[in-house]
C-alpha cells in the first residue's frame, strides 16, 4: 500500500523508528505485557498457550481486535525432498495422536493432531491479499 515502517508508524523526536522486531509472537506478547511496545499482532495459537504458560503475562495485555479465521500454518517440505523422506514425515506428523509419546509430544504445545487441509482453508488469506492489491 506504498507505505514504510516509518511512514506508517512514524518517526519519533529523536528521529527513531517507532517500530522494531521482536522476531517471534510470544516475545511480541511480553513486549506488550511489558509496555515495551503499545501493540502488536500475535497468532491466536501462541496467544492461547501463552495464557496457560504465563498467565502473568497474558494478564497485562488485551485483545483489541481479532481477525477472520485462517488456515492455520502447513507443515512443509522441500520441493526436492526424497519422496520417501516425505512420506514418512506425512505419516508421523498424521499419526502423532496415536502414539503414547507423540501424544505428549501434541500436549506439550497445545495441539491436538495434525489433519489435511483443503486448499480452500486458505481462500480468506487469498482474499485478503487480493484485497490489499
Amino acid at each position: 500500500m506504498n507505505e514504510t515502517p516509518e511512514s506508517f508508524f512514524g518517526i519519533d523526536d529523536k528521529g527513531r523508528n517507532q517500530s522494531f522486531f521482536t522476531y517471534s509472537h510470544d516475545n511480541s506478547i511480553i513486549a506488550v505485557a511489558e509496555q515495551i511496545a503499545e501493540g502488536a499482532a500475535v497468532d491466536s495459537l501462541v496467544y492461547e498457550y501463552m495464557k496457560e504458560i504465563r498467565p502473568d503475562i497474558i494478564a497485562k495485555t488485551r485483545i483489541i481486535e481479532t481477525s477472520p479465521p485462517f488456515g492455520i500454518p502447513p507443515v512443509v517440505v522441500s520441493k526436492d525432498i526424497d519422496p520417501f523422506l516425505e512420506e514418512k514425515l506425512r505419516n508421523i506428523f498424521l499419526g502423532m495422536d496415536k502414539d503414547e509419546e507423540g501424544k505428549r509430544i501434541l500436549s506439550l504445545v497445545k495441539i491436538d493432531r495434525f489433519v489435511i487441509l483443503n486448499d480452500s482453508s486458505y481462500d480468506s488469506i487469498r482474499e485478503m491479499r487480493k484485497q490489499i492489491q
